[in-house]
């Protein structure tokens, strides 16, 4: 019955404070799945969790269904957010905690930020919510105290499918045998882990091959096929990533990776960070709430931490098989690749409230009432905080920004012509007006390639040829965001051809007021740009919108 409730609450928690426009690469998602580009398609990362939305997309095509592919992707992570949540509370519950500390746990789980705003189009939950049913089947296991090798090798299987669905999650292997064997005689450890990593191999390797070989597009060889799957030790491992150009970044880096960590949990991460950076912005009343707040929750969560040392011993199995959860994570992928980046977090935002809560099941189960109460009140406080933080400073200002799109799609499709040029800089709204994996269909000049491509007086004189081409033909020129906000410039001084010093947001200022000087530029509108400023500013800096004319 609790179960039920946690599915039904969180699904339409979600499905009413969805936005009308995808999170991360959702709209690159979105136009894998409508134009059902197979090379996009078989992309092995999430192949698995793409391929079934697409499998759903074209049901409901031949249903005759009416629905979006984007309603479909929320629809589904919606129920799946429920699922994963209620499996949580069944796990706290197996490991000994209250009904209410479950409920609790489940809460905690469901409003943190990066499971609630990636369930908006993304593409990570389906494989989190098998994880945390294989953490729940070896924890009930073991509190029962038998089970059989068939028994590994069928979680080891769940393990292959949260691979095919979320590639990372091979790394999830290590928590599981963790949780398997710690604590037990080595021989029959030795046995279940091997057991687990040769089921495991086998059928992760043996669903690759099949998909890779049976339908991925220019697969042909076994030997293809592993290339294939394989795709991150040709594109990732060992070349340089864009986050690495920026100050203080290091080739493995902890502090970062602890920052996007804590932001998957709550969004108030990011204005803390930012008010290191920035003084200004705590002067500003919203800000220094979200930051207090933060403060607030992290306070309750180190109190939490605290409580570890309670436990019967400090190296037991949940604790140690919840670390290495965590760290496997980390220092294989995390802190090598995109450390920030908050969607990659969010696989590890479960055992980071499994650590929250062990300490608190240990006062229960220890009958400390007072401060078993005390504790779950703490918990509860936490719950509160996080829910009013990533509500007010992350998915409200992201629903805000769907409809401030909304708005602008219907002024594309009446106010702009199928000839227009538009020139921007990897802005927020490309995916409107440059059709950005969107199908294309619209002629779009982006300015970070042109610089990236070639050197900047160069690239700017291809950007004033394009527009003297347009004009001369008598059609329309648009810009917008055309300086690049800070991750555009760090992959323009990236570039392969870059020479000399690093270009700045006022070189293109300058390049701007050249424009500006040779061509008459008319304001059509303002928007707000999520490439210039962080989502809990929504609406507080606005970017205009420019058409190109020739000067009279």
């Amino acid at each position: 019955m609790i179960a039920a409730a946690v599915v039904a609450a969180v699904f339409v928690l979600y499905v009413a404070t969805y936005a009308s426009i995808p999170a991360g690469d959702g709209y690159w998602v979105l136009n894998n799945i409508e134009r059902g580009d197979l090379v996009l398609l078989f992309n092995p990362p999430s192949l698995l969790t793409q391929l079934g939305f697409f499998g759903l997309r074209r049901l409901a095509d031949r249903l005759g269904l009416p629905v979006e592919t984007l309603t479909i992707i929320q629809t589904v992570n919606a129920l799946a957010a429920g699922i994963g949540a209620a499996v949580l509370h069944a796990l706290v519950r197996t490991l000994g905690g209250s009904r209410l500390l479950g409920a609790l746990s489940a809460a905690l789980l469901a409003v943190s930020f990066g499971y609630w705003y990636f369930a908006d189009g993304e593409m990570q939950l389906l494989s989190l919510v098998v994880l945390l049913v294989i953490v729940w089947l070896i924890a009930r296991a073991r509190a029962r105290g038998d089970w059989t090798w068939r028994f590994v090798a069928g979680v080891a299987l769940l393990n292959s499918l949260a691979v095919m669905l979320r590639q990372e999650n091979v790394l999830f292997g290590l928590a599981a045998v963790a949780l398997l064997t710690v604590g037990r005689r080595w021989r029959p450890a030795m046995r279940d882990a091997l057991v687990y990593a040769a089921a495991g191999a086998l059928g992760t390797w043996t669903a690759a091959l099949l998909i890779g070989l049976g339908w991925a597009p220019g697969v042909e060889t076994v030997g293809g096929a592993v290339q294939w799957y394989l795709w991150i030790f040709r594109v990732h491992v060992g070349a340089t990533q864009d986050f690495q150009g920026f100050e203080h970044a290091t080739r493995f880096d902890v502090p970062r990776v602890v920052k996007g960590q804590l932001t998957a949990l709550i969004a108030g991460t990011q204005p803390v960070v930012d008010s290191m950076r920035d003084r200004a912005l705590l002067g500003r009343p919203y800000v220094l709430g979200l930051i207090a707040l933060t403060v607030a929750a992290y306070a309750a969560m180190a109190v939490l931490a605290l409580e570890l040392r309670r436990l019967r011993r400090l190296v037991e199995t949940r604790l140690l098989a919840t670390a290495v959860w965590i760290l496997a994570y980390k220092l294989l992928v995390h802190a090598w690749l995109w450390p920030t980046v908050t969607k990659y977090q969010v696989v590890t935002v479960p055992p980071l409230i499994i650590l929250a809560v062990l300490g608190v099941i240990a006062a229960q189960k220890a009958a400390d009432r007072a401060r078993a109460r005390r504790l779950t009140g703490l918990v509860a406080a936490l719950v509160a905080i996080v829910f009013v933080v990533d509500l007010g400073g992350g998915i409200l200002p992201w629903r805000h920004y769907g409809q401030m799109k909304a708005a602008l799609e219907a002024r594309r499709a009446s106010a702009f012509r199928a000839d227009d040029l538009f020139i921007s800089s990897e802005s927020g709204i490309d995916p409107i007006f440059a059709r950005l994996y969107r199908g294309g269909g619209a002629q779009h000049v982006g300015v970070k390639d042109a610089f990236i491509q070639m050197p900047p007086r160069e690239a700017f004189a291809s950007i004033r040829a394009a527009i003297d081409r347009q004009l001369a033909l008598g059609r329309r020129v648009f810009v917008y965001n055309f300086v690049p906000g800070p991750y555009s410039l760090v992959g323009i001084n990236q570039g392969p051809r870059r020479t000399g010093p690093p270009l700045t947001a006022r070189d293109f200022e300058i390049f701007l007021g050249e424009l500006q000087t040779s061509y008459a530029l008319r304001p059509v509108f303002s928007y707000w740009e999520e490439s210039k400023a962080p989502l809990y500013l929504f609406g507080e800096r606005l970017e205009p919108f420019f058409e190109i004319g020739a000067r009279s």
